[in-house]
């Protein structure tokens, strides 16, 4: 009865999760509060508030759980912040979508089975069997790596600060100004643009000489992709993947474009879990939420989401 009820939970934080996500699309009547984005994405969020009956604007749909990927770029201060507070306001709002009694019954009904199993608490449980096996493994690696990520943060926070010191109007760097002044600092110090990068990126080639080819060269499989198989979604694409002695191991779905359907940020997920036992052979998604470029016009992913693509192919490995 616990768990059937945690399942409905979980399923309901997610589905509120989701819709407060769509719910909190910034958006934006004029377009000079979005210098520093290109032009493809100017044409994205274009077409994201067309596609909502908004002409004239343009929408910034939140892509990540916190934060956003344009905050790296966007000049305007104040659209960084708004940017920023959406992404942090999800499920917080009071409204149908508010997260937060979910999450109180949830941590309840956790207690509650840990407690019901023999365990102390909801974190003992789900260490048992764990490499960790208790949650004080847990803590002290984590206090152990707290001092020295809190010196390297404020090392960074105080360059940061510098640079903010050195506009026209100095200002105290806040979360909203962290990545785009990280870029500005990084430009200055080591003459390293990352937008510059993006051409070199360009997702088909990333795709088929980056993340398939290292898998070729390390262990022999081989990917063909499958345009008689439907994905779940017309973007999903579908590839069959071969063993180094061209036996089939099994497929690999790639949803690659945020749309307001799907969940923010990047994650691997099996539909059909592989079985020697059962004869099933692996069914597994990687899900990345890039900006999808107008029809024509090539995707061209930043440096961030090319180092994200490859760890979720890690876990679809």
């Amino acid at each position: 009865e616990i768990n059937g009820r945690l399942s409905i939970l979980t399923t309901t934080f997610e589905k509120n999760l989701l819709n407060d996500t769509n719910d909190l699309a910034v958006l934006f009547d004029d377009v000079t509060e979005l210098d520093g984005l290109t032009e493809g994405e100017l044409s994205a969020a274009a077409r994201a508030a067309a596609d909502r009956g908004i002409m004239g604007g343009w929408l910034i749909s939140l892509t990540l759980y916190t934060g956003h990927p344009y905050l790296g770029s966007l000049h305007n201060r104040r659209s960084r912040e708004r940017i920023m507070a959406a992404s942090r306001a999800r499920g917080t709002r009071d409204n149908g979508n508010d997260n937060r009694p979910v999450l109180r019954e949830i941590v309840q009904l956790r207690a509650e089975r840990a407690e019901l199993l023999g365990y102390r608490s909801h974190a003992d449980y789900v260490t048992s069997d764990e490499t960790a096996r208790s949650p004080e493994a847990v803590r002290d690696l984590l206090f152990r790596l707290a001092a020295p990520a809190a010196r390297n943060a404020r090392t960074e926070q105080a360059s940061l600060q510098a640079m903010a010191d050195a506009q026209a109007e100095p200002f105290t760097i806040e979360a909203h100004d962290w990545a785009y002044f990280t870029e500005k600092v990084r430009s200055a110090e080591y003459d390293i643009d990352t937008a510059a990068l993006r051409p070199w990126f360009e997702a088909e080639r990333v795709l088929q000489d980056g993340v398939f080819r290292a898998a070729t060269q390390l262990y022999g499989i081989t990917f063909t992709e499958r345009p008689d198989l439907p994905g779940y979604h017309p973007d999903v694409r579908v590839f069959e993947v071969f063993n180094a002695d061209g036996s089939a191991l099994g497929l690999y779905l790639l949803d690659l474009y945020t749309r307001d359907s799907k969940r923010g940020g990047a994650w691997m997920n099996s539909i059909v879990s592989q079985s020697q036992l059962r004869g099933t052979a692996p069914v597994v998604v990687n899900n990345l939420n890039v900006v999808k470029p107008e029809p024509g016009t090539p995707t061209l992913l930043t440096l961030d989401e090319v180092t994200t693509f490859f760890h979720e192919f890690g876990h679809a490995l």
